[in-house]
């Protein structure tokens, strides 16, 4: 009952199934880490196998998404009222962001790298350089640029 001083055989019980569950426990433990390694491997690789399959979608998108791109930058310069044009921007983006791909971001004044632009005009004789002017936007895609932004760069003022 409670609050009782355990006699010696409940004691000793006790202790005896303590250690029978130690030894249960300790004989199949080996077993627990190595299922959860291969928990844990699995999961990465299921990780792995997403991203190379969006990465793979994406690619064989590319050819569809550029000609989108091309679009999109034709229809920004139409002279049409810009409430009809930001509709059909609107809804062209919203399919290449569904598809993971996302705008590049760029301004002018922003610095110019090689990595985001592709200069079609200007030049800067080793100064610093910066953006001039947005021709054609540039995307991204899982992170990595697809196709930079066509700018054109003058000198830093």
């Amino acid at each position: 009952m409670a609050g009782e001083i355990p006699n010696e055989v409940e004691v000793e019980t006790l202790e005896d199934l303590v250690r029978e569950l130690k030894t249960e426990f300790e004989q199949i433990l080996p077993y627990l880490l190595d299922s959860l390694k291969r928990n844990q491997s699995f999961d990465e690789l299921s990780r792995r196998l997403r991203e190379a399959d969006r990465k793979l979608a994406a690619v064989n998108d590319r050819p569809i998404v550029i000609s989108l791109l091309r679009t999109l930058n034709i229809i920004r310069r139409l002279d049409m009222p810009d409430d009809n044009k930001n509709i059909i921007v609107d809804d062209i983006v919203s399919v290449l962001k569904s598809a993971g791909y996302d705008e590049l971001q760029v301004s002018q004044g922003d610095l110019f790298d090689p990595n985001l632009h592709e200069a079609v005009d200007g030049d800067v004789d080793g100064t610093t350089a910066v953006v001039r002017e947005v021709y054609g936007l540039g995307l991204t895609c899982l992170g990595e640029v697809v196709r930079p932004a066509r700018v054109s760069i003058g000198p830093k003022a």
